[in-house]
């Protein structure tokens, strides 16, 4: 009922002019309506990584794959630089290798999607053995290979930087059961750690208060003693 067409219907023959004002309304709203939708769902994801974020803040269990992520960010980087190294070049080949005879590869850019369609698996022998039989099959296997290696080493990241992260939690929720033991360790450590400052500054003092007078007992050299009455029998 409160659709366009329904609020603004009228009867009667229009004229070009007001069809084509009419068509330009009907296009500006449509525009304005895609912006609006396009926003909206802008502020729909913004809503969600707020939600997560506030998860992960007050539940840790739940931060567990994000704060994984965090952790191991610099390894990360230099993970994807190194794949996007790989997949450059494994694009570049296929271009020159396959580009004469097969659509997909005729520029870069197919390349790169025909290279990436195979990261996930998309059958691609039949094209590569009708543009080169040889070398199609060389490509083929050291393509899967080596991408195969590449994904073992994503794995192995995570893996670690899981492993990290679960240990953390698990020392924030051993530390958050028990507030007591979490006051006892912190005054040791501190105890500990002042403790060695006073060891150190009382170790010169008492030098200078007890070893100077020592405690009334005098201890002889009898090394020296020795070596001086050695001397006096050799004399003549």
């Amino acid at each position: 009922v409160l659709s366009y067409s329904y609020i603004n219907f009228e009867l009667g023959p229009k004229d070009a002019e007001q069809q084509r004002e009419d068509f330009n309304a009907l296009a500006n709203l449509f525009q304005q309506m895609s912006t609006f939708m396009m926003l909206q769902s802008m502020s729909l994801f913004l809503i969600l990584v707020r939600c997560i974020v506030l998860i992960t803040t007050h539940i840790p269990q739940s931060g567990v794959l994000f704060n994984t992520f965090a952790k191991m960010k610099e390894y990360l980087v230099a993970f994807f630089v190194i794949f996007a190294v790989i997949l450059l070049g494994f694009t570049v080949s296929a271009h020159y290798l396959f580009g004469t005879r097969i659509d997909v590869y005729q520029n870069l850019s197919d390349s790169f999607l025909a290279c990436v369609r195979m990261l996930f698996k998309e059958a691609t022998r039949e094209q590569m053995r009708r543009g080169d039989a040889q070398l199609g099959f060389v490509y083929f296997i050291l393509f899967h290979l080596i991408f195969l290696i590449v994904q073992q080493l994503l794995i192995s990241v995570l893996i670690y930087g899981y492993e990290q992260e679960k240990e953390d939690i698990r020392s924030l929720l051993e530390s958050d059961r028990s507030p007591t033991r979490k006051l006892l360790k912190t005054l040791t450590a501190y105890i500990h750690k002042k403790g060695k400052f006073i060891l150190r500054c009382f170790v010169p003092l008492r030098q200078i208060l007890i070893g100077s007078q020592g405690s009334g007992a005098v201890r002889a050299n009898y090394e020296k003693v020795g070596k001086l009455r050695d001397k006096r029998r050799t004399k003549p």
